[in-house]
């Protein structure tokens, strides 16, 4: 009787451990949880892409602030100085993969901002 009182004794001490080590988890969980919560409410929202991209190169290629934007880039390829509208240009690093015709090329993209960092573009570009 004196070891069945003793073992009874035992089981109840582990459980109560049991049950005390859930409740701090549960508890710290949720703590954790506020925490977090109140970081989020408490941290001011950037609106403005400049403080948020500081280099200077890619905040440029990152384009306008404005919701809608156009961009146009032009290229050529051409001759030498003397001679810079020529069908074929010289290879001056005789190179064999340079190409040797003269080019120009073109593009327009439309540019939809949906957020100061998300935005889609859509384009075209011709190369003669």
């Amino acid at each position: 009787m004196k070891t069945l009182l003793a073992v009874m004794a035992m089981v109840s001490v582990m459980t109560a451990n049991a049950a005390e080590e859930t409740t701090t988890t549960t508890t710290t969980k949720a703590k954790k949880q506020e925490i977090m919560k109140e970081q989020r409410e408490n941290t001011p929202v950037t609106e403005d892409i400049d403080s948020e991209i500081t280099n200077a190169k890619m905040r440029a290629e990152s384009g306008s602030k404005s919701k809608h934007s156009l961009s146009m880039g032009v290229g050529y390829n051409g001759g030498s100085v003397k001679n810079a509208f020529s069908n074929t240009r010289p290879n001056i690093s005789a190179n064999s993969t340079v190409e040797a015709k003269t080019s120009a090329a073109g593009d327009l993209n439309y540019r939809y901002r949906m957020t100061p960092s998300d935005s889609l573009t859509a384009g075209f570009g011709l190369k003669w």
